[in-house]
């Protein structure tokens, strides 16, 4: 992927959503792990 093609907002948008996204995942398993 070429990333002076995509804005950086959209850049941003994906580096503050990715590492959410994985955070949310663990709280999810350590629930199911802990339930």
């Amino acid at each position: 992927v070429d990333t002076s093609r995509i804005p950086k907002s959209l850049l941003s948008k994906r580096g503050i959503f990715i590492p959410r996204a994985h955070v949310l995942q663990q709280e999810m398993t350590n629930h199911i792990k802990f339930d």
